[in-house]
């Protein structure tokens, strides 16, 4: 994808009418500076150059994700996972001084860290001294989202919650109409944690948290709130329009709906670039996508033989649970219907004896 956009604005530039300029978006300093044709052209090359590095055995591979799949941009945040070896290590800071140099966009290693994943005090050591960059632990945050290799704690979850109900100073909670409340409940308080929902699932506090504190400004305007301000109870004030209610929004069912949608995507549009990655599902999730698709069966490729309910709405491992339990869950998170059958390779993934 960034070769193809750097060909297209090649070709955009070779056939741009004179006169033609272009002009620098970078640090405050330096915005607005004319930058020419040759600088772009030297800014773009190392970069497109980095991307395809693995093919010259510059990045060492991973069996598990492809070379695109390790870098992640968004606007100025850059997220890169690399092996802490001597090899990946100097390529890396090769090719951000070439980038550096090329564009003049250097990279702000006081606000860079390094966050290692289970490496020893050796590997801490060689990426620590490789850049000047902080060495930091996880969780770390990423475009907002709280990043880690282990479940959140509590007190990584506090932060989220904080951040959600901070959205009205108290004094002035007293002074919103209750419409204006439940507006403010729909589009603002239930609208914030989105984006946290669609990557994790929340604690069952967590979501019980904002419900209370959602429960007392819609029903009274303050923090704290007593059953008897009640006029109802808040299950049937989140049930839809429809049914009765007010149309707020269900976090735990939003979460769900938000988590479903990651398992529906990887089955069904593979230019996703986050497709091959080891993905896993909690069982709420797989429970809830088991029993809302139905399958059929074509040339195989996107069901999963050991997992999906495609043998006429049952899994294997319900009509076959002990052939079920002898296979490892690598293998049932991986093989599909077509490669099962080819070759009998569904036999092959049994290991040990059937009693």
């Amino acid at each position: 994808m960034l070769r193809r956009a750097c060909t297209l604005l090649r070709w955009c530039i070779d056939r741009a009418p004179p006169p033609f300029s272009l002009h620098y978006d970078g640090p405050t300093a330096a915005r607005g500076r004319q930058v020419s044709e040759v600088q772009l052209y030297q800014c773009f090359t190392p970069l497109e150059n980095s991307c395809y590095a693995h093919y010259f055995g510059n990045w060492r591979t991973h069996a598990d994700c492809s070379p695109f799949q390790r870098l992640s941009v968004y606007a100025d945040d850059v997220i890169l996972f690399i092996k802490p070896t001597v090899a990946d290590l100097s390529f890396t800071t090769m090719a951000l001084q070439m980038f550096g140099e090329a564009s003049g966009l250097h990279v702000n290693f006081p606000k860079s860290s390094a966050i290692m994943i289970h490496a020893d005090e050796t590997d801490t050591e060689r990426v620590s001294h490789a850049l000047p960059w902080r060495m930091d632990s996880s969780p770390c945050k990423y475009l907002g989202l709280m990043l880690s290799i282990k479940q959140l704690t509590r007190s990584d979850w506090q932060p989220v919650v904080d951040d959600v109900l901070n959205f009205l100073p108290g004094w002035q909670r007293g002074m919103v109409t209750r419409p204006g409340r439940l507006t403010l409940v729909n589009t603002v308080i239930r609208a914030r944690p989105t984006h946290h929902l669609l990557v994790a699932d929340a604690p069952k506090w967590d979501l019980e948290r904002v419900d209370k504190s959602c429960r007392a400004f819609f029903w009274a305007g303050t923090e704290h709130i007593h059953g008897g301000k009640c006029l109802v109870a808040w299950q049937k004030v989140c049930r839809p329009k429809q049914l009765g209610g007010l149309g707020v929004l269900d976090l735990q069912k939003h979460g769900l709906a938000l988590r479903l949608r990651w398992e529906w995507l990887r089955r069904t549009d593979d230019a996703r670039p986050w497709q091959g990655l080891p993905l896993s599902m909690d069982a709420q999730v797989q429970s809830a996508f088991n029993s809302l698709v139905h399958w059929k069966v074509g040339n195989g490729e996107r069901i999963l033989f050991w997992k999906d309910r495609w043998i006429e709405g049952w899994t294997v491992a319900e009509i076959a649970p002990l052939v079920r339990a002898k296979v490892r869950t690598q293998v049932v998170n991986k093989r599909t219907v077509s490669k099962a059958w080819h070759l009998h390779r569904c036999a092959n993934d049994i290991s040990g004896e059937l009693c």
